[in-house]
């Protein structure tokens, strides 16, 4: 059973996600940061390397290969990156069709205009856009979908390693 092999698979979900909320936070306080990631990628620190070296022993612990985990330290990096570059104003509103927000008037009269044929899924959902909270429940929510994918990655290679 998987509990045998890899008794720390139930703990790395809580790890990711702190470790996410921490790289949040970092980017927040520091906004210059999110700049030097975005202008100087592959220039990074002996601290940013401990962070990238903690990530990966994560990874390592729970079960998955070098390989792999680079592939997910790298990503998620990425993911925490763009959802603060977008949350601090450099891209798109939390909600774009959420009423009260600037431009939501126009952007409610030209979806109003949408064929209900052509955009049935848009228009049924539409009302459920105002339900959007802030930030940190976005960013938690954000965090969640992309945990369960690295969780369901997970699953397959250990049960790869299971079948050999």
């Amino acid at each position: 059973p998987r509990s045998t092999l890899f008794p720390y698979t139930t703990l790395f979900r809580s790890e990711i996600k702190a470790l996410g909320r921490s790289f949040r936070r970092l980017l927040i306080i520091h906004p210059t940061v999110a700049a030097l990631f975005s202008s100087k990628p592959a220039e990074i620190s002996q601290n940013g390397a401990r962070v990238v070296e903690v990530v990966l022993g994560v990874l390592r612990r729970a079960g998955f290969p070098p390989q792999e985990a680079a592939l997910i330290e790298s990503e998620c990096e990425r993911f925490i990156l763009g959802l603060v570059v977008l949350e601090m104003g450099g891209g798109p509103q939390l909600c774009p069709f959420k009423p009260g927000t600037p431009h939501s008037h126009k952007a409610a009269a030209e979806l109003a205009l949408l064929p209900a044929n052509e955009f049935p899924n848009l228009l049924e959902s539409l009302p459920y856009f105002d339900e959007c909270h802030d930030a940190d429940w976005a960013f938690e929510f954000a965090l969640d979908l992309i945990v369960g994918g690295i969780e369901h990655q997970l699953e397959s290679v250990l049960s790869q390693l299971e079948s050999s």
